[in-house]
């Protein structure tokens, strides 16, 4: 492991050509990937160019690599879907970067030391914000965010998590402590309790527990809860229907058990729920630019004050992304940043 060097680099060399990680056919992460070196991206109209240095691995990475996530990879494909670094040239149409800002983005292709970013899937950063926590704010911070918008709970509710010891659950979590929402946390392994207590989750639950509906209602004073955000399917959201408030909602944006849900039309009619499907794909792409700006900021601001805390990080070189990946796999929480 390494750790990332935060200093100012506004005079960032480019170079003709560049490592990257790519894979030439779709299968398991740690099977197909390989370091090559090709050519720097040319920049089109609409592009800057990018010095990436830090991004995560997260559990979209690899469903891309596996050929199971909503884009699809072209090959050869470099790996990648989220990154924080430093513009080194900007396309003669950009207006709003310059090169030595500090950005955040989501694209395909951050595993490499430069990428072409769209200007439209940029996020300007303060320069005091490591890369290691600005790398993660494109996709897990603002997955967070929008769920908790689409959830549509207010202070005083409660929020039936699935996945709970997630990293992207422990962002939801902080931000529903910020608006008074208590989050009610599903996990595999009590060890995962702890932790999750101490970013203020109102309870902890095994998944798996018998009693676990009895328990949820007890829990919510006998209301159950007003939204269930489902990242596993399967037996886990058979038993969170059995929860949910009159007229409450359930978010589904994962799939992480393969298993299929037996839903009792009943459950859902006589609660009037509501069931939507969710890729922060499709909803950046129903925000106007000013809404997307002010949902960006509002994530750095709690960044800044603290509010939010990003995942522990465990830091890798990108030509030791096979060792990282088998932290990925081994961790029990935190998130594994690959840094140039």
């Amino acid at each position: 492991m390494s750790s990332i060097d935060n200093t100012d680099n506004s005079e960032v060399t480019t170079f003709d050509y560049m490592k990257a990680i790519t894979f030439n056919n779709t299968g398991n992460i740690k099977d197909v990937l390989s370091i090559t070196e090709t050519d720097v991206p040319e920049i089109s109209p609409g592009e800057v160019l990018v010095k990436v240095i830090a991004r995560p691995v997260n559990p979209s990475d690899h469903m891309f690599v596996n050929g199971q996530y909503r884009i699809k990879p072209f090959f050869p494909q470099i790996a990648g879907l989220e990154g924080s670094g430093i513009i080194t040239d900007v396309h003669q149409t950009i207006k709003g970067f310059k090169a030595g800002d500090h950005v955040a983005f989501r694209s395909v292709g951050t595993w490499a030391e430069y990428i072409a970013v769209k200007e439209s899937d940029l996020i300007i950063v303060d320069r005091d914000i490591p890369f290691e926590m600005s790398c993660q704010i494109a996709l897990n911070a603002i997955t967070a965010y929008a769920l908790l918008e689409q959830s549509k709970c207010g202070s005083g509710s409660f929020l039936l998590l699935s996945a709970g010891a997630s990293a992207l659950a422990g962002l939801i979590i902080q931000m529903a402590r910020t608006k008074g929402i208590k989050t009610i946390c599903l996990v595999r392994n009590e060890k995962q309790t702890k932790g999750l207590l101490e970013l203020d989750a109102f309870k902890v639950l095994r998944e798996d527990d018998t009693g676990l509906v009895h328990q949820i209602i007890t829990d919510t004073g006998g209301s159950g809860v007003d939204a269930f955000l489902d990242a596993v399917g399967g037996p886990v959201l058979n038993k969170a229907i059995k929860v949910m408030r009159q007229g409450g909602t359930i978010i589904l944006y994962g799939r992480y058990s393969g298993e299929y849900a037996q839903l009792f039309n009943g459950d859902v009619i006589y609660r009037n729920l509501t069931i939507n499907g969710f890729g922060i794909g499709q909803w950046l792409a129903t925000k106007s630019q000013t809404e997307k700006s002010t949902a960006f900021a509002y994530i750095i601001e709690l960044i800044d004050k603290k509010e939010l805390v990003l995942p522990q990080s465990y830091i890798y070189h990108l030509e030791d992304f096979t060792e990282a990946l088998l932290c990925d796999q081994s961790k029990d929480s935190g998130k594994v940043i690959l840094i140039n």
